[in-house]
Order: structure tokens, then sequence, then C-alpha cells
């Protein structure tokens, strides 16, 4: 997600939240956004590549495809850099463009006249993957996957979507499968949150059982293994394998309610409970990845996503955890306290002297204390009472051996381990950003208030900058190789097939959750996955 990304990539988890396991593979939307200035990048991807280094994790990274070909070399500029440093050997694969078969719904803000056209008539999206895939394999990569991730959509039609105009998914597949061969992941992102189809109980104004019992649940009946089936079997009428390399870019449920949601599941409360995503998550941490059929699972499946965050101005709350704040999972058990504390030294105008770990303004009374749970080497933290719009000063220390006499009163805690955390994170980077834009302010002072302060400190941005545009879709393949299996015979349709999902999510996370456009075709194919928001964790 964009908030880990931007502000927190030294606070990445290194087991599954709310499980022991390694999390041994993290989703990337996009190497940076222009939009958050270059305050911040190096530090973001040190802490990125440190995460990697220290636990040999992968990244599947991605790089934008949208209207505007100078910003999405810009993009990929960032991108090769950051891939440059990981080295091969922690980068699980490359996805140029996002969700391209989206655009089509996206205002002329973001989709000027004439892109759609250039992007699948003109080749853009071919000719810029070619390109970039090029120079990728000419940096040593060239054993590493390459793949444009599609939502549950670009599987409506025969054996995929492939309007002109609107969107050639089928041309681009078979041209990137005939080319590159098995290299080309299939990428998809599947929600059955947003399956547009979910009706509530028959009979009731906000009871959702049945759709539970289909969306929420992870058995060979259930939505997201049908709709892996249903990809298996399209992938192998396109490229005559049933072997390809099959991965699932997102999926995820929301909780609390997500703004984006646009179905009958909104007058449900049970849809988007605690005990709903509780349980998604826990039958996705239990799911031995089988989709039945006798059809080989998929290969990869990540989660979204990491953290909640802000998608086009609106909140999201896909997050397993939910700010870099946070020293606690979502779901967590109500009495859960990783540490305790005592005071150690009473309201007083005294303070701990020794080196600080930290020495700055925080987000609210408990930004201090999350602050010290979330660093390792923190024992003691100090607390001024005094705020300024919610802010106050705060001070970490590993030791407090030596005091010294402030101005205003101050109270000291001792932190103590009474359990193991449920999740650990790594701390290697002491410049990397320190929490997402809740209200922290950028700069922290370089005093401790001495009185009451005299400027509020700067707010830090109320939302996290949007995601970039959704990968635009760029092009139709320009010629189909020879050896390419022929593509269907059937003449495109002017219309989305029959068989098309009604309907995608409006601003779900694409990194970030990735930014999906409303509207759809208005319907769903009987074995097709439900739509996607976009951005995730595995």
């Amino acid at each position: 997600d964009d908030s880990t990304l931007r502000w927190c990539a030294a606070r990445i988890p290194q087991t599954w939240p709310n499980a022991q396991q390694p999390m041994s593979s993290i989703r990337l939307f996009k190497a940076w956004d222009p939009n958050w200035g270059n305050d911040g990048r190096e530090a973001a991807w040190d802490g990125l590549i440190d995460y990697a280094v220290s636990t040999n994790a992968k990244v599947f990274i991605g790089t934008q495809i949208t209207c505007d070909e100078a910003a999405d070399d810009k993009a990929w500029q960032w991108t090769k850099e950051l891939v440059d440093k990981l080295h091969p050997e922690h980068v699980m694969g490359l996805a140029i463009g996002n969700e391209l078969e989206l655009l089509q719904f996206r205002g002329a803000d973001v989709v000027p006249p004439g892109c759609l056209d250039n992007l699948w008539e003109r080749g853009y999206l071919w000719r810029k993957f070619q390109q970039y895939v090029g120079e990728f394999d000419s940096m040593g990569f060239g054993a590493v996957p390459v793949t444009s991730v599609f939502t549950g959509m670009a599987m409506g039609g025969d054996p995929f979507y492939e309007v002109p105009g609107k969107g050639r998914i089928n041309s681009f597949l078979l041209n990137a499968s005939s080319v590159y061969g098995s290299r080309v992941a299939f990428t998809w992102n599947f929600y059955p949150y947003f399956d547009p189809n979910m009706q509530l109980d028959e009979g009731t104004a906000d009871s959702c059982d049945t759709a539970l019992h289909r969306a929420g649940c992870w058995g060979e009946s259930c939505s997201v293994p049908a709709a892996l089936r249903n990809a298996r079997r399209k992938m192998q009428r396109l490229t005559g394998r049933a072997d390809g390399l099959l991965w699932v870019g997102e999926t995820g449920w929301s909780w609390p309610l997500s703004p984006t949601l646009g179905s009958a599941m909104r007058k449900c409360p049970a849809w988007s409970s605690r005990e709903t995503f509780e349980d998604y998550y826990a039958g996705f941490l239990e799911w031995d990845m089988q989709i039945g059929g006798g059809l080989r699972p998929p290969d990869h499946v990540f989660w979204f996503t990491m953290r909640d965050s802000i998608n086009f101005g609106v909140e999201e709350h896909f997050g397993l955890i939910a700010t870099c704040d946070s020293p606690r999972c979502k779901v967590h058990s109500d009495a859960f306290q990783p540490f305790a504390y005592e005071v150690y030294l009473g309201l007083a105008k005294l303070k701990c002297a020794d080196t600080p770990l930290y020495d700055g303004w925080v987000q609210g009374e408990d930004g201090c204390r999350n602050r010290c749970e979330l660093d390792d080497d923190c024992r003691f933290y100090g607390y001024w009472p005094h705020s300024h719009d919610g802010k106050h000063w705060c001070l970490l220390t590993a030791s407090c051996t030596s005091t010294a006499t402030t101005d205003l009163e101050v109270t000291t805690y001792e932190k103590f381990a009474v359990g193991g955390r449920t999740s650990s994170t790594t701390e290697t980077s002491t410049d990397s950003p320190t929490g997402a834009p809740t209200g922290v302010p950028t700069e922290a002072p370089t005093e401790a208030p001495t009185d009451v302060p005299t400027e509020v400190p700067t707010d830090a941005p109320t939302d996290v900058p949007p995601d970039a545009p959704t990968d635009a879709p760029t092009d139709a393949p320009t010629d189909t190789p020879t050896d390419a299996p022929p593509e269907p015979t059937t003449e495109a349709p002017t219309e989305a097939p029959p068989d098309v999902p009604t309907e995608e999510p409006t601003g779900v996370p694409t990194g970030a959750p990735t930014d999906t456009p409303t509207g759809e075709p208005t319907e769903t194919p009987p074995d097709a996955p439900t739509e996607s928001p976009t951005e995730p964790t595995t």
C-alpha cells in the first residue's frame, strides 16, 4: 500500500500478521509517486531493501502505463533505479500496467480524448511493454517473469476481453505469451467484496448470509477458487498450455465499510464487519491454494493489503494493520498488550538525558507509546502532556542513566515485555519516514519545548497522495508472431461480452489498494471472478 511505501518502508512485518510464518514477498504498485516529491524516496527505498535483504524476501514491482508517455518513462526510470538496488535475487517479477481495461470508465481528466485509441489501436501498451522488458533484461533481469495485471473483467471474452477502443486484452496476452513464452505471468486481481452480483437475502433489508456463504470463503465452490478455475481454462485456450504461470495480484476484504462499495452489500452490516474480515483472512491463511476441477493451483497469491491507506482522497480499510504507527494488528484480542509500562519519572520537570532514539512531535496521546512499541531498542519514553492541535512532544531512549531538567513537566515510562509480538518489524533505516500522514508533522522541531511552543509544527499531508492512475491500457499488439496460437475467429463485439462482470470497485486499493474506476459491463460470466480494487501484501 502507498502508506507503507511512502511513510514507513522500514516497518514492513517480517511475519504474516496474526501468524508466525515469514512473509517472503511483497508487491509494490510503483517505485515512487511524483506527487510525493523527492524527500524521503531514498530513505523509503533503503527501508525496503533492508527488509528484502534481511528476510531474503522478493519484491513484485510495478510500473505505470497511462495516457502520459513522459510520466510513464519517469516512473519507469524510478523502477529501474530501485530494481538495480534490489538485484535479481530479490525481484520476483515486473508488472507493466495495472488494470488497464478499466481506464475506459475513468473521466476525461485521467483519460483525455484519443488516449484509449492510442493505447489499444495504435499499439502504445505493446510498444512500451517491449521497450521496458528489453531495458529490464539488459540490466540482468532476463530470467525474471513479466506481466501486466488485469481484473476479472478481462476474462469476459473468447477467451479474453477484446473490444476495439476499450480494451484488447486478448491481443495483448496473445502477443506477450507468444514472444516471451512461459516467462509471462497471467496476473489477476479478484475481489468478492466488490462483486456487484451479490444480493441481500430474499425478503430482508440488511441480511446477506447467502452472499457471505459464497464470497467469504475459500472452498472449491467459493468465489476466488471458481474465478481461478475460469482463469486457468482460458489461459490454456489461449496458449495451449495447462501449466502457465498464474498469479493473484490482489485479493482482500474491507473492515470497516469501504466508501467505494456500491453493491447491495452496502446495506448489510455483516458484510463489512470485523468478524467477516477476520474470517476471510483466516481462511486465506489456511487455504491450500487448491482450486478444484483437477486444475493446477495458482503459483503465487498476494493479500491486499498491509496497511489501511487513502486512494484518490478516500480512506480504504483493506489493511491488516491500521497505520504506520499502529503497534498491533487490526484483529487482536481485546486484552492483548505486547508490553507493559510503569512510571519511571513522575510528572516533573525532568527528562531522560541519554542519547535519544526519537525527540520530536507525535500525533495524539498514544503516538509516543506506539513509537516506543515499534522500536525494539526503545525502553523509555517521555511524554509532554501539553499539546498543540493534538500534537505532543515525545522522547524515546534506550536507557535512562542520566536526567536533565526541563521547563515543562514530563512523565517518563519504562517498557517491559509481557508477551511476544504477533508480528515483528524491522527498523533498519533511521532516516526513513516515521508515519503515514495522519496529521504527523513533516518535520519535528529540533529542541523539546521549553515552554508552550511558539509555532505549531507543520502538519503532514492530510491525505496520502493518490496512487498513480491505474496504468492505462496501452495498445493493440502490433503483429502476432507467426507461430502464435491463432486468435479467436469471432468478431470482436462492439460492446462488452455478455459474460463480463457488471461493475468494478471505484477506488479500491491499487497502490495503490490500486485505483479502480467504477462502472463496467452489465453482466457477469457464471464462473468469472469478481472485480477488484487495486495495492497488496503476501
